[in-house]
């Protein structure tokens, strides 16, 4: 009976290494995903490359401002008082 556990133990290291042999498969959308974004950040590239002035830096910022501000929704068009309240405080 002295070998059951031994045969058991045996059993478990043989099936981990086995688990460890294995390969994991590559996920088909993260690397679709990771190409889109290298495409992305290479086209980034070749744009910032491309500017040469202070007037092309300044469309640049502004391009990308408006492309931020379209993401975000906008921002508010609210511009009166805010009327804060403290409703607790937190001391460390």
């Amino acid at each position: 009976m002295k070998t059951a556990p031994a045969i058991l133990m045996l059993s478990a290291l043989l099936g981990a290494t086995s688990l460890l042999a294995q390969e994991a498969q590559p996920d088909p959308f993260l690397h679709w995903m990771d190409r889109v974004a290298q495409q992305e950040l290479q086209e980034r590239q070749r744009t910032i490359d491309r500017i040469h002035t202070v007037a092309e830096a300044d469309r640049r910022k502004q391009l990308v401002r408006q492309k931020l501000l379209e993401s975000l929704g906008g921002l508010p068009d609210y511009h009166g008082p805010l009327n804060a309240r403290v409703t607790g405080t937190h001391t460390e």
